[in-house]
Parts: C-alpha cells; sequence; structure tokens
C-alpha cells in the first residue's frame, strides 16, 4: 500500500503538518491552487510572554493567484522575525537550534512565497529526519478542483491509501475516492503538552513547531 498526503506549503508549520508528511509514503506540496490570504501560507505563530504571536511574511497577491505565483513584498521581515525569535526563545533549552536551523534560511532573500517555505520545510524535515518523497504538484499533470485533483494526484502517483486534512470532509466522498481504488483517511493528530517559555500563560498547542524544536530538540523526533 502506497500512502500519500497533499497539503500547500506552509511558513513555519506545527506539528500535525510534520505528522502528516511522516505518516506517509509521498508528499505533495500543492502550490498550483489559488492563494488564500486568510491561511497559513504565510503566517504563523511562536509563543511570546504576552502569549502566541503571529509572524507574518508581506506578500504581494491577488484573490486569483496561484501560490507558486505569490511573490515576497519586501525583505524587512527577515530581521523583525529574527529578532522576535530570539526575543521570545532567548531562555529555551535549545535556542542554540535557531542559529543552526532557522536563522540561515531566514537571512536568505526569496522572490517566492513558496521557496521560502519550501526551504523552511525542508531543513526541518532534515532535523526531524523525516525521509519522505516531497514532490511538487505544478511538477505533476494532475488537473482538476479540491476532491477531483486530490483524486487525480493520488493516481498519478500511484498511491491506493489518502491521508486527507479533517477540513476537506465537507467536500470530499468516500465513494468517489474507492471507486477509484483509493482508501480515504482522515488523518488526526495529537498535541502533546510539554514544557514551554512563558508557562505563567499556561500551555498554548497551535504554535508553529519551532516551538517545540527550541524547547525540546531532538526530544520532537519520538512525538511525530
Amino acid at each position: 500500500m502506497s500512502t500519500i498526503a497533499i497539503h500547500q506549503p506552509q511558513y513555519l508549520p506545527w506539528l500535525p503538518y510534520f505528522q502528516k508528511i511522516s505518516d506517509a509514503d509521498h508528499f505533495v506540496l500543492l502550490d498550483n491552487v489559488q492563494y488564500d490570504k486568510r491561511g497559513l501560507q504565510n503566517r504563523n505563530q511562536i509563543k511570546g510572554p504576552n502569549g502566541p504571536l503571529w509572524l507574518t511574511v508581506p506578500v504581494h497577491a491577488s484573490i486569483d493567484r496561484r501560490i507558486s505565483s505569490v511573490r515576497v513584498a519586501d525583505q524587512k521581515w527577515q530581521e523583525k522575525h529574527k529578532r522576535s525569535i530570539k526575543q521570545c526563545y532567548a531562555k529555551a533549552a535549545h535556542i542554540e537550534l535557531y542559529e543552526k536551523l532557522l536563522e540561515p534560511i531566514l537571512s536568505n532573500e526569496y522572490e517566492f512565497l513558496v521557496d521560502l517555505n519550501i526551504a523552511i520545510i525542508q531543513i526541518f524535515l532534515d532535523f526531524l529526519e523525516i525521509r519522505t518523497n516531497i514532490i511538487k504538484a505544478s511538477s505533476l499533470n494532475a488537473k482538476g478542483r479540491k476532491e477531483e485533483l486530490m483524486i487525480n494526484i493520488c493516481k498519478e502517483l500511484n498511491a491506493t491509501r489518502y491521508l486527507s486534512g479533517t477540513g476537506a470532509r465537507e467536500y470530499q466522498s468516500d465513494i468517489q475516492f474507492k471507486e477509484q481504488g483509493i482508501q480515504l483517511e482522515y488523518h488526526v493528530s495529537e498535541i502533546p503538552d510539554y514544557k514551554q517559555c512563558h508557562m505563567k500563560n499556561g500551555f498554548e498547542k497551535g504554535m508553529s513547531i519551532v516551538d517545540m524544536i527550541l524547547n525540546l530538540g531532538a526530544d520532537t523526533r519520538p512525538l511525530l
């Protein structure tokens, strides 16, 4: 059985994103669909002393623009993001991993948001020792919208099992996948409590994986 998972490339994704990648044989970065201004493609959260803090990459994106063509608006965000991460995690147990993993990536200039996101995702995959095959949807021939596109990607890659996010339940049908010989499963992730910085505010579950790696280091790997 060959398992596939598909998701838009996100900026500083959270743990469940990497759990889904880890559970698949192939992970398709959905870079050829419409950019979602309300999504997590150019932003995510870290934990600050006063609670969650959004880090947002400014972009130029019209309502009908594909993810692969979204341009980074300027490079001023880089210093702000680097400063915010260093300040929020100054007392984290593994703050040294920031300089090793993230600072080099955030110091580069990127014309396209997708290139920044993929570079970040790949550096975390390497650290987490995830060996899943990563493929850009734009490199495939599969076409269609929503459920049709997912099925066609699975068929092109000869996948017999599709791990879907739970948000797709409203428009996906088990029957459509079954008719194509594909087993549809919804990937449910659990985020365990762990020791975070700034615990006086309580535990925050929805943080970027940056939070977990800088607090736990290599102990993040078993949580996959």
